[in-house]
C-alpha cells in the first residue's frame, strides 16, 4: 500500500467534480507507487467501485465544453500499467476486430471491462486478503464510433447470456482507430478522466455482477 495526495471530490461519475480539500489515501498496487498527483477521491457506491477523478481541466465548465458531448467507456487493465496510462494515454495493440491495425479497445459496460481478461484481480496478503480490480473511465470522440467498429463481446462460450442489463452483447466492444498507424497512444480522441478501482473480500469472480464469468 502507497500513500499520495489526492483531492476529495463529489460523487459524480458523468463529469469533472467540484474540487475539494486535499488529503492522503492509500493506493493500493502490486508494486510501483502510482504517481498520482493528479487524482482526485471519488465514492460510487451503487456500483461497488471507488472512483478517482483524473483532472483534465481547471473547472467543470472547460470540462463540459471539451468533452461534455462525448461517450462515457471504460478500459480495463492491470493495476501495473495504471501510471503510463495516466502519464501518456491508452496505448495501441492488436485485436481479433483490429484487422491487422493497432487500435484501443473500449466497452460502454464497466463490467464488461471488469474481467480478469482486462482487469486483472490482485490481492493484498497484509489487507485482510482483499482483491482489488482497476479500470479507467474514459471519453471518446463520437466521430470515432460507427456501426463498423461497434463489436460484440469475444468472452462467452454462452452467446445467450447477457453480461450487462443496460447494453446489448452486440455493442460492447468498441474499436477506436488512431489517425494514423504510427501513432502508439490515442490521446486527442480518448481521455482517461476517472479511476475506478473495486475492492471485494474475496474473489471478484464471486461476486453477483460477476456471474457471467464461467458462462
Amino acid at each position: 500500500m502507497k500513500i499520495v495526495n489526492i483531492r476529495l471530490e463529489n460523487n459524480n461519475t458523468s463529469k469533472t467534480c467540484n474540487y475539494g480539500e486535499e488529503l492522503s489515501i492509500l493506493v493500493l498496487s502490486t508494486g510501483t507507487l502510482l504517481h498520482c498527483t493528479k487524482v482526485r477521491l471519488c465514492l460510487v457506491p451503487t456500483l461497488g467501485w471507488t472512483r478517482f477523478g483524473i483532472k483534465v481541466a481547471e473547472n467543470e465548465n472547460e470540462f463540459e465544453r471539451k468533452w461534455g458531448h462525448w461517450y462515457v467507456a471504460y478500459h480495463g487493465t492491470k493495476s501495473n500499467f495504471a501510471d503510463l496510462i495516466l502519464s501518456s494515454g491508452l496505448k495501441t495493440g492488436p485485436g481479433c476486430w483490429a484487422a491487422g491495425e493497432t487500435v484501443v479497445y473500449v466497452s460502454p459496460s464497466i463490467e464488461y471491462c471488469a474481467h480478469p481478461r482486462y482487469a486483472e484481480p490482485w490481492n493484498n496478503p497484509n489487507n485482510n486478503g482483499k482483491y482489488h480490480q482497476l479500470v479507467f473511465q474514459c471519453r471518446v470522440n463520437p466521430k470515432c464510433l460507427n456501426s463498423d467498429n461497434t463489436r460484440p463481446e469475444t468472452l462467452l462460450r454462452d452467446k445467450n447470456v447477457q453480461i450487462d442489463k443496460n447494453f446489448s452483447n452486440k455493442e460492447l466492444e468498441w474499436v477506436i482507430r488512431p489517425p494514423s498507424q504510427d501513432i502508439q497512444y490515442i490521446t486527442d480522441d480518448i481521455i482517461c478522466y476517472g479511476l475506478m478501482l473495486r475492492t471485494a473480500d474475496g474473489h471478484p469472480e464471486q461476486l453477483p455482477s460477476s456471474h457471467w464469468w464461467k458462462s
